[in-house]
């Protein structure tokens, strides 16, 4: 392993893993090295998979959500909480009791929850903010809209073949 290269450790050796960790294996990946692998014995999943279950939603099934929370009870939920209960309607057992605990603000994200519940969202994210307020009558948080007035700390864009290069420069 190059002594200036990134560590990398790869977590989860399915199929994704799996190729990453051979990229950086054979030296595929400038400036980073493989250090180390994580693996879940079969009988650990197995007992986990037992208590725990896992899911996704389209971007689509997402939007749906939103709406149908907003519209059947009142609840203005975020896109992550959107796929929490989308997922938790698909896992959920007779019998069993589900809770879907949300901490994100559905004002981190109001272009995609304004355009969920049918409206125009603008490209600004606090124009967004402010339509979403008009629109639901909730209010933005105070921390997220006293964004608006801090200077922007970071605004470089890095190239993704520069990625590493970046990196090791911030150890120097």
């Amino acid at each position: 392993m190059k002594k200036d290269a990134i560590r990398t450790a790869v977590i989860g050796m399915g199929n994704m893993g799996s190729q990453y960790a051979a990229l950086l294996a054979a030296g595929a990946v400038p400036g980073m090295a493989l250090a180390a692998v994580t693996r879940v014995r079969p009988e650990t999943l197995a007992a986990i998979q037992e208590s725990f279950a896992c899911g996704w939603a389209s971007e689509e099934e997402v939007a749906a959500e939103i709406r149908a929370r907003y519209e059947q009870n009142g609840y203005l939920c975020d896109t992550h909480t959107a796929v929490a209960f989308h997922v938790a309607a698909r896992q959920q057992r007779a019998g069993v009791p589900m809770v879907v605990l949300s901490t994100a603000s559905p004002f981190k994200f109001p272009r995609s929850v304004l355009a969920a519940l049918g409206q125009e969202a603008p490209e600004n994210d606090f124009e967004a903010m402010q339509a979403l307020e008009q629109a639901t009558g909730r209010t933005a948080p105070a921390s997220l809209a006293a964004l608006r007035q801090k200077a922007e700390r970071f605004n470089t864009v890095i190239d993704p073949a520069e990625i590493a290069q970046v990196a090791l420069s911030y150890q120097q």
